[in-house]
């Protein structure tokens, strides 16, 4: 008893100490804005921050994971430790960058000017879902909507890191099941950097929230709240639709995943329900009703566009053909190769959590669908048999899309089943720790030295960064005012050209993607060859064009990629020709003007 209260003492003035980390950490990064492009955020961001964010993990785990440590101590170890990993998602946000996302956010950011300013309807656009956030966000905060996108981005993560560890406590019945899923939940393991980001991108958003919906529809069917009075049933069936609806207009492919899982899910209770009538799942509340709710929304909703059929349509017509599977993964190996890294290492970095997660769902999964763990755990393990059944849609998907010519959307779906086998593996964690193999003390130790090492290395990975061959993500304020003020004085019809093509994305954020003048934009995709030189340079510049090259871009190719596909000679090449004139520039931006030789 001693011992217990001597351990549950240290416990509360380690969280006292971890949580003045967390608060020296915000105060640190608040007060070190970003004053121009950072290639890396982690880098750039005070020394002072990430020890006060060590310092919060280091004593949110202990104290957590820790043996003989009280209830209310392990409740505000996750706080920390959820706060803790928030902000260094929210470093974008804290340190005060403009924005986030050179490529897809900004068409996002695009849409949400529309919708604000009315010539755009929500309706008319195929996932209204963050963009409309970030507008009742702007209104109420009275701030840009540059922020008000980064705020709801975060808050999709706060969402996920909510529910994530809700979910695990309803498939564990285990006290100890919401500490060890709030924990998994900070690996976050959707987010992969390939296919889902933590920028604004509807579809990893969507993936963050299904979390929240899983947990509602599971709620439901759980025999706990089917012995509830038909009051708190109904309440709980309705959150679940409006909570489905919310994930179709998020995203609506995210949204045929979730059917997808939701009629396997449907059809293992059909089936328990002949053939296992005794059984837990038997007695669950059927799903059918809400998969009916949310099909008749989805196919009310989605059919309606065009780009919905002419995406289902080309991947069907791809996976149908010969097309040579994992093309990007072959092209991302070379790039990375070409760089001086290791695509195996690159692996390790993105993908050793999940994988290792993997093995612990799929562990469970098979102990649940054969029934052995019906008898200790008969709800639980029915929930834990439609996480596992759910997976089966998720990997046909996968399947699908890498033999189609899909790019890398498949790794899409795989951010996507990476929420299940999070619930799944943090499920997994729960019953092993609960059985009790090996002293107590060995046991904490062991699954804090785990999580720990597991958290720095998701930490490490979570924003873009030379460290997984990335660049930052960040757009800094003069960058995007360049491209304003080169757009506003531009002569007509001159055609914009820029490394990597990102001069429509920013026609997209300043005149609305569904204007006439971004769809018309001069030069939206052009960019400068990658093997240009003195040489060749009037063979390429054979008309007039305006030439971008940011800070972004320099830092990028030079530094990061050690001009291994634009080189020192290309950016010379560019400003040192007889007849280029800069036009403009703000230190992050700088505008070249070629006029036509010939005229």
């Amino acid at each position: 008893m001693h011992t217990h209260a001597r351990t549950t003492r240290l416990g509360k003035v380690s969280l006292v100490v971890g949580l003045v980390g967390v608060a020296v950490a915000a105060v640190a990064a608040h007060e070190a804005p970003a004053t121009g492009y950072e290639l890396s955020v982690y880098a750039a961001s005070p020394v002072v921050f990430w020890a006060g964010i060590g310092i919060a993990l280091a004593t949110a785990l202990v104290a957590g994971l820790s043996a003989g440590v009280q209830a209310d101590v392990r409740r505000v170890s996750m706080v920390l430790a959820g706060a803790a990993v928030t902000l260094v998602v929210g470093l974008p946000v804290v340190r005060g960058y403009h924005f986030a996302g050179p490529a897809d956010p900004l068409t996002h950011l695009g849409w949400a000017r529309e919708i604000a300013a009315g010539t755009l309807a929500p309706a008319d656009l195929l996932y209204p879902g963050v963009h409309t956030l970030a507008v009742f966000e702007a209104a109420v905060f009275g701030v840009p909507l540059t922020r008000a996108i980064e705020y709801a981005v975060v808050l999709f993560v706060v969402v996920f890191l909510l529910f994530v560890p809700l979910c695990v406590g309803l498939a564990t019945g285990s006290r100890r099941g919401p500490l060890v899923g709030l924990f998994a939940a900070l690996l976050l393991l959707p987010l992969n950097n390939v296919g889902t980001h933590l920028t604004a991108h509807p579809s990893s958003q969507a993936v963050l929230f299904l979390p929240f919906v899983l947990f509602l529809l599971f709620a439901h069917a759980s025999r706990e709240f089917g012995e509830r009075s038909l009051g708190a049933v109904t309440a709980t069936g309705g959150l679940a639709a409006l909570a489905g609806t919310g994930l179709i207009l998020v995203h609506p492919e995210e949204g045929l995943t979730l059917l997808a899982v939701l009629a396997a899910v449907v059809g293992v209770q059909t089936l328990a329900r002949r053939y296992r009538p005794e059984g837990a799942v038997a007695a669950h509340r059927s799903l059918l009703p809400l998969f009916v709710v949310l099909s008749v929304v989805f196919l009310l909703w989605a059919p309606r566009h065009p780009r919905v059929q002419a995406g289902i349509a080309g991947v069907l017509a791809s996976a149908a053909g010969i097309v040579e599977p994992g093309g990007e993964i072959a092209s991302t190996a070379g790039s990375v190769a070409g760089v001086g890294g290791s695509f195996a290492s690159l692996f390790v970095k993105l993908f050793l959590g999940s994988l290792l997660f993997s093995v612990l769902a799929a562990g469970l999964g098979l102990y649940s669908v054969s029934g052995r763990l019906d008898d200790a755990f008969p709800d639980d393990n029915a929930l834990n048999k439609y996480l596992t059944v759910g997976m089966v849609p998720v990997v046909a998907g996968v399947v699908l899309l890498f033999l189609s010519a899909a790019g890398d959307h498949y790794f899409r779906y795989i951010g996507f089943g990476m929420v299940l086998v999070t619930l799944l593996g943090a499920a997994a964690l729960t019953h092993l720790l609960d059985a009790g193999v090996g002293p107590p003390a060995a046991r904490g130790t062991l699954s804090t030295v785990g999580v720990a090492l597991l958290l720095v290395l998701t930490l490490a990975t979570v924003h873009p960064s030379p460290f997984i061959f990335q660049s930052n993500d960040q757009i800094s304020e003069a960058e995007y005012a360049g491209y304003e003020s080169a757009f506003a004085a531009r002569q007509p019809g001159v055609e914009f050209t820029g490394i990597r093509a990102g001069q429509g994305r920013y026609a997209d954020a300043i005149y609305g993607p569904t204007s006439e003048t971004a769809a018309t934009f001069p030069g939206r995709s052009d960019r400068v060859p990658t093997d240009l030189r003195p040489a060749t340079f009037g063979e390429f510049f054979d008309e007039r064009r305006y030439v971008v090259i940011t800070e972004r871009d320099v830092e990028r190719e030079l530094v990061l990629y050690d001009g291994f596909r634009y080189s020192r000679e290309t950016f010379a090449t560019i400003r040192n020709q007889p007849g280029v004139a800069r036009v403009e520039s703000t230190g992050e931006f700088r505008l070249y003007y070629y006029p036509d030789e010939s005229a």
